[in-house]
């Protein structure tokens, strides 16, 4: 199967190409700068411009493209425009081209973020848990949103809520690219208090949750398992990927 790609030099985007191509599959990457040869098409989302004629012959588009929210250390209102609109513009932008193209892919796999929910303290959410509050929850909420015009041609399309997607060489914070692997708190102590970051201009509490989707390998295999399935042994449904057991905040502290 064909599978474009935006994001694709990200930490996942990265790893899913190596993946897919690895099981024989063809990838088509969508870049803003000009394309090196067949493999990779031309699209700019903030001047609404994308080649839907390569799109046209893909089977599952992933959108993974947007600015990563830990790449300036101000939030200044120029900052998080810029956050909203690289996530909000690309998928708007992949959402109406997909839908006028008939017959090009069927599924949009996008990412989105956990932060869609909120701070929900230790409650235990699902998906349908109401979102949250705040700048982040009201992107995400904004980036689904764009993602319309592809479900309303019938076009497949889900959501990864990924959390913070950690590797050896580094991370992925949702719809951002790669950045060095910060130093998490050490005890109980730290990490059960809200922290000053001056990354994300305000206090936040570190997430652990190292068997729920936070390592790239886990992504892979959601964004995989989302697709079209035309290979032996995959699942014939809609599938969601989930934790092997519930994990909160307490638990992981103690």
């Amino acid at each position: 199967m064909l599978v474009a790609v935006t994001g694709s030099t990200g930490l996942i985007g990265t790893a899913l190409v190596r993946r897919l191509t690895g099981e024989g599959h063809q990838v088509l990457r969508l870049v803003r700068s000009r394309p090196q040869g067949p493999q990779q098409a031309h699209w700019d989302p903030a001047a609404g411009r994308i080649d839907a004629g390569a799109l046209a012959g893909a089977d599952a588009v992933v959108h993974l493209a947007g600015k990563g929210i830990g790449d300036n250390l101000r939030w200044t209102r120029r900052v998080k425009r810029e956050i909203l609109d690289s996530r909000v513009q690309g998928t708007r932008l992949l959402a109406t081209t997909l839908a006028g193209l008939g017959g090009g892919p069927r599924v949009l796999v996008c990412a989105s973020g956990i932060h869609y929910y909120g701070d929900h303290g230790d409650e235990l959410l699902t998906e349908q848990s109401a979102s949250g509050q705040g700048f982040l929850a009201e992107v995400c909420r904004r980036w689904e949103a764009a993602a319309d015009p592809a479900r309303a041609a019938g076009i497949r399309v889900v959501h990864l809520r990924t959390a913070l997607v950690q590797a050896a060489d580094g991370f992925r914070d949702a719809g951002g690219d790669s950045q060095k692997l910060p130093q998490f708190p050490r005890s109980a102590e730290q990490s059960g208090k809200r922290l000053a970051d001056s990354a994300f201009r305000g206090s936040t509490r570190w997430t652990l949750v190292p068997r729920c989707g936070c390592q790239p390998h886990s992504a892979l295999a959601s964004s995989r398992l989302l697709f079209p399935c035309p290979w032996p042994g995959s699942v014939p449904r809609p599938c969601r990927p989930v934790c092997s057991a519930a994990a909160i905040n307490r638990d992981m502290l103690s």
